[in-house]
């Protein structure tokens, strides 16, 4: 395959796990935003990656590889919301069969500094609840533009929309969080 601004060259199979794990960290914030859960957005990004792997002969070049996989993983974020529903959820309170303990007790924190964590957490929630109060169209086109660093083409493309039209989606977001957000955030 060529390589242009539009293709990706693909010469091995280190070619393809390079290309697919230089934009893993932006797919799986795409994955997180929708499933809010860190375990299901892994899997909803190692899912579409497998399914890019395995699909990447149908890529035709007609956007940028950054798009395509970002539809990819959408779809995937989808697709698990979808089997959520009918899965037990399990308390922390709950005792674990085999060694008589709550599961939260079995819990290691790995974070080195917690109280960093807690005020980052804090942060991501109240932007989290201010973008809930944006329509989702406003919503969306933020997110690929500002969040995922999509360029203005590539996140036109992902919505299925116009430059423009998304430009101005992503002014009237901006503007909006602008009244929203509570000083300091």
């Amino acid at each position: 395959m060529g390589s242009s601004s539009n293709t990706v060259a693909v010469h091995s199979l280190q070619d393809i796990e390079a290309t697919l794990s230089r934009y893993s960290p932006a797919l799986y914030r795409v994955a997180l935003r929708q499933l809010r859960n860190h375990e299901d957005a892994e899997d909803a990004v190692q899912d579409a990656l497998l399914s890019a792997f395995i699909h990447i002969s149908q890529f035709e070049g007609r956007s940028h590889i950054s798009t395509w996989l970002h539809r990819i993983v959408v779809n995937s974020a989808r697709m698990h919301l979808r089997r959520q529903h009918g899965h037990t959820v399990l308390s922390l309170d709950q005792t674990d069969e085999n060694e008589n303990q709550a599961f939260e007790n079995q819990l290691v924190d790995s974070e080195p500094n917690p109280e960093r964590v807690c005020e980052q957490s804090e942060i991501r929630g109240i932007i989290q609840q201010v973008l809930e109060l944006l329509s989702p169209r406003l919503r969306d086109a933020l997110q690929l533009r500002d969040l995922d660093s999509l360029s203005t083409q590539e996140a036109a493309q992902v919505l299925g929309i116009t430059k423009g039209a998304l430009k101005c989606r992503v002014q009237r977001a901006r503007a909006r969080l602008t009244l929203l957000l509570p000083s300091g955030v």
